[in-house]
């Protein structure tokens, strides 16, 4: 918590299991509208299937292989329940540019971060961990810090926080 800036850190056995707890605080169910990359781990979207969701996907922009900006404008609206964003090896998703088209898109979509290959990166002079709702990370073997395995989840508000503490024991 103190590296990151957050104290609100939930342990897990690994990253996916992360993932599956912020998607589950984030109301995703059966048939909710998710926004994702498929240029992931596959672990990254299994849990949605497993939700049920429908997981609407984003092309990628082919400088940063991360989620288009462009296309994210044209799918976001107001039955979106997540967006899940992929920081790619070690370089953050411009965050704030997809704050605003929510805002400009008057939609309540959680946020969701896969930053499995970000721990200590930092986006506008803040580390992830503190950009959007929920933020899983991996201390799988290849990762830069590592458990062998392991993951965590940071959360922005403190009753998801506590509802992820409950979540990791279930």
């Amino acid at each position: 918590g103190i590296f990151l800036n957050n104290p609100k850190v939930v342990l897990f056995n690994s990253c996916t299991s992360a993932l599956t707890a912020a998607y589950q605080i984030a109301g995703i169910k059966k048939n909710s509208k998710v926004i994702s990359t498929p240029l992931t781990c596959v672990a990254a979207n299994t849990p949605l299937l497993h939700l049920g969701a429908k997981i609407i996907w984003c092309d990628v922009d082919l400088e940063t292989g991360m989620m288009s900006l462009k296309h994210l404008e044209k799918l976001v609206d107001k039955t979106t329940k997540a967006i899940v964003v992929l920081h790619k090896d070690g370089e953050p998703f411009e965050i704030d540019k997809l704050k605003k088209i929510i805002k400009r898109k008057k939609s309540n979509a959680k946020i969701i971060e896969d930053a499995a290959h970000a721990f200590g990166a930092k986006y506008k002079n803040k580390k992830i961990g503190n950009h959007g709702d929920l933020v899983a990370f991996s201390f799988q073997a290849i990762k830069q810090i590592h458990t062998i395995d392991g993951g965590a989840l940071i959360c922005k508000k403190t009753s998801d926080y506590k509802k992820a503490k409950k979540l990791k024991w279930l």
